[in-house]
């Protein structure tokens, strides 16, 4: 996840060339075709034919047009677009092969590791151990999260009731950055250097920017529907206008009024908390 893993030096990919696909020639409709499947690749039930409505044409179509560019199959790339994020997932984050198969698209762990086997001539967990063995890495905090982020985020969650609390917490409408650490670890029945050592042994963050990063993103997913910035500011319980146009560009390298979300962006900490409240409700 946003645990991300780096070497003193800058790594080559992690995946191993026995399955990278190289593209014949550049093309508009690759470009687009490998859109949707970034944007569908987690999904269990997303296939050649859900891909090729996507494209507005027939699976066999899509598999003939394919081919003729990349030498491969759609089957094949959707597979390979899955295992690189598998590779990413099992270097770069301490969830169990079994929650990566599913934050993959794939059914089941056992499916997974016989696709990823059959692939690379190794498991994941061996993988894993090697890969980790053959590089010194540690580990840093990295905003904006994706999807795949914010899933490992729910599921440590869910093993962790104070975290689960802190995320509800800080992502609460009634949530001001006047709240001070000791009052949040108060409000968690904790104290705020046992608050931040848990938090530590999940992320290398501090817990106050653990929360301003969050509560950052979530103003980022915000600005695109609301009226003026300072209504986001508000919404995210920042002190004022300024502050958060200074936290902001501290994050995000830019202000507010000239940051610009892609069309159809993923929305993961809007995410996020629309499923902690679902939590909540049951």
């Amino acid at each position: 996840m946003n645990l991300h893993r780096t070497p003193p030096s800058k790594l080559s990919s992690p995946i191993p060339p026995t399955i990278t696909i190289t593209v014949r020639k550049k093309h508009h409709f690759i470009d687009l075709m490998m859109a949707h499947i970034e944007s569908k690749y987690d999904d269990v039930n997303f296939c050649v034919v859900k891909l090729a409505t996507l494209l507005k044409m027939t699976a066999s179509q899509l598999t003939r047009r394919v081919f003729e560019l990349t030498g491969n199959t759609p089957a094949k790339l959707i597979l390979h677009h899955r295992l690189c994020k598998a590779c990413y997932l099992l270097l770069n984050s301490n969830e169990p092969v079994k929650n990566i198969a599913q934050f993959t698209g794939f059914r089941a762990q056992a499916s997974f590791c016989r696709s990823f086997t059959n692939a690379f001539k190794i498991s994941p967990s061996k993988y894993r151990e090697t890969q980790n063995a053959d590089h010194d890495l540690i580990t840093y905090w990295k905003i904006p999260i994706d999807m795949s982020d914010a899933k490992i985020l729910l599921n440590h969650a869910a093993q962790h009731q104070w975290l689960k609390k802190l995320l509800s917490f800080s992502l609460s409408e009634c949530f001001n950055h006047k709240e001070s650490i000791p009052k949040l670890a108060k409000l968690l029945n904790t104290t705020p250097s046992t608050l931040s050592r848990k938090l530590k042994e999940l992320y290398p963050i501090t817990s106050a920017r653990f929360i301003r990063d969050l509560r950052l993103q979530y103003a980022s997913e915000l600005l695109g529907n609301a009226d003026t910035i300072t209504e986001v500011a508000v919404a995210t319980g920042f002190f004022d206008h300024s502050h958060f146009c200074r936290c902001f560009k501290t994050v995000f390298g830019t202000f507010p009024s000239m940051f610009k979300m892609k069309k159809n962006s993923e929305m993961p900490v809007s995410w996020l908390k629309n499923k902690l409240l679902e939590e909540i409700v049951k």
